[in-house]
C-alpha cells in the first residue's frame, strides 16, 4: 500500500494474507481507525492520520478547565483557579489568553496566580480650620497602592501639611487588609516669646485651633518691667495653626504667616515745666520706649532755660538715671537766689520758682529771708 496523508505505510508496506498492521502517522498526528488488515487480497478497513488532540495538564491552584481535557485540534480552553487565584498566561502578569490545541501542543500555557489588589481607597483629610474658620477636608492621593501583588504592601499619599498615619496597606488574594488610613493635619511646635509666657497657647499649637501668648506685666510701672502684647500688621489678633504653620488668625487667603512678641511698654516721661519732650518723644504718644538700657534721651528747655540733670534712660517703663531733667531760668540773678536762715550762713533746702514778671514770692516765713545777688554769703 502507498503511505497514507501525514504519515507512511509502517508496517504495512509488505503483507500477507489474513494479516494485520499499523501505518504509522508524522509528528502531530495519531492513527485514527485501528489497525488496517488484509483478507485474500482486499483490505479490510483503511486507518488514517488525523491531527493530535491537546491534554491539560496540572498546575497549582486550578480546579477546572483545561484541566485533565482533552482537547481537539483547533479548540481552545482557560483554566479555572480557587478562590483568591487567576488563571494569566505564563511570564505575564495581566494578560490571559485562551490556549489553542494544534497538533497535540497548546500554543503557550497558563499559571494560576494570586489575585492583586487594585486602587485602594483614597485615605481621608484629617478636618481642620483654616486662618478664616473654614473647615478644611478632602481625600489624599493613591500613592503606591494602585496595583500590588498578593502579600505585598504600599504606601499611601497626603498632600503637603499632613502626615499619613504609618501603618501601610497590604494585599492577600485580591483582598486589601482592612488597615485604616488617614492623613492628620500637622500641628506647630512653638516657644513662649522674650519676656513673655505661652500664654492660652501650649508647646504644640494643634491644627485648626488659634491662641496668644501673653506678656510680663505684673504691674508698679517705673518699679517693674511692664510689656505689651504685638503681632504683625500692628492688630492683635491671635495666632492660628494650619497645616503645620502659623498664620495671623482672620487674614484671608493668601495667609499671612505670623508671630507674636512683647513690645516694652514706654516710660512716662512728661515734659518739664518751661520746656518740651526733646528727644523723648515717640509719636503718637509724648514718651520714649527706649528698647534698651543704653538708649537715652533728653527733654528740651525753653528759650532762656536751661536744661539741668542727667539724660534718661528707660526699659520697658522703668526709668534709671541719676539726676532728674529740669529747666532752670538762665537770667544771672534769679540764678543766684538762696534761701537762708536768719543771722546765719546755713542755705535752707528751699528755693521758690518765679513766674516771670514777678520779683519776689507771695508768702515769707518771718524767721528766714531771702536775697538776690550774685554772690553766694548771705546779706548784712
Amino acid at each position: 500500500m502507498g503511505n497514507p496523508p501525514n504519515g507512511n505505510a509502517g508496517s504495512c508496506a509488505s503483507v500477507s494474507s489474513n494479516t494485520c498492521c499499523n501505518i504509522e502517522c508524522n509528528t502531530g498526528y495519531v492513527v485514527s481507525g485501528g489497525s488496517r488488515c488484509c483478507s485474500g487480497s482486499s483490505w479490510t478497513n483503511t486507518p488514517t492520520c488525523q491531527p493530535a488532540p491537546c491534554t491539560g495538564e496540572n498546575i497549582a491552584q486550578a480546579n477546572g478547565g483545561c484541566l485533565g481535557k482533552v482537547i481537539a485540534h483547533g479548540n481552545t480552553c482557560s483554566y479555572t483557579c480557587n478562590s483568591g487565584y487567576t488563571p494569566m498566561n505564563v511570564g505575564s502578569t495581566s494578560t490571559v489568553t485562551p490556549r489553542k490545541c494544534s497538533l497535540g501542543n497548546f500554543d503557550h500555557r497558563q499559571y494560576c496566580m494570586p489575585k492583586r489588589c487594585f486602587n485602594h481607597a483614597l485615605p481621608n483629610l484629617e478636618a481642620t480650620n483654616d486662618p478664616m474658620g473654614v473647615t478644611v477636608t478632602g481625600k489624599g492621593t493613591i500613592g503606591s497602592c494602585a496595583d500590588v501583588a498578593s502579600g505585598g504592601d504600599c504606601q499611601l499619599a497626603c498632600p503637603g501639611g499632613y502626615t499619613i498615619t504609618s501603618t501601610r496597606p497590604t494585599c492577600s488574594l485580591g483582598t486589601w487588609s482592612a488597615t485604616v488610613v488617614t492623613c492628620q493635619a500637622k500641628d506647630c511646635p512653638t516657644t513662649a516669646p522674650k519676656d513673655g509666657t505661652l500664654g492660652t497657647c501650649t508647646a504644640t499649637i494643634q491644627s485648626g485651633t488659634s491662641c496668644n501668648y501673653e506678656c510680663n506685666a505684673p504691674g508698679s510701672p517705673g518699679t517693674l518691667y511692664n510689656y505689651r502684647l504685638a503681632q504683625d500688621e500692628t492688630t492683635v489678633t491671635g495666632l492660628h495653626c494650619f497645616l503645620g504653620k502659623i498664620y495671623k488668625k482672620g487674614v484671608p487667603s493668601p495667609f499671612l504667616a505670623s508671630t507674636q512678641w512683647c513690645d516694652p511698654i514706654e516710660c512716662d516721661l512728661p515734659a518739664p515745666r518751661n520746656g518740651g519732650f526733646g528727644t523723648c518723644l515717640s509719636n503718637p504718644t509724648p514718651s520714649n520706649a527706649l528698647v534698651t538700657t543704653t538708649t537715652t534721651c533728653t527733654h528740651s528747655c525753653n528759650a532762656g532755660y536751661l536744661l539741668m540733670g542727667t539724660p534718661y534712660k528707660c526699659y520697658a517703663t522703668v526709668i534709671t538715671n541719676s539726676v532728674k531733667q529740669t529747666c532752670r531760668n538762665m537770667n544771672p540773678n534769679l540764678m543766684q537766689f538762696a534761701l537762708y536762715k536768719r543771722g546765719t550762713t546755713t542755705v535752707e533746702p528751699f528755693a521758690p520758682a518765679f513766674v516771670p514778671g514777678n520779683n519776689f514770692p507771695t508768702t515769707f516765713n518771718p524767721t528766714r529771708w531771702c536775697t538776690v545777688r550774685r554772690a553766694t554769703q548771705p546779706a548784712r
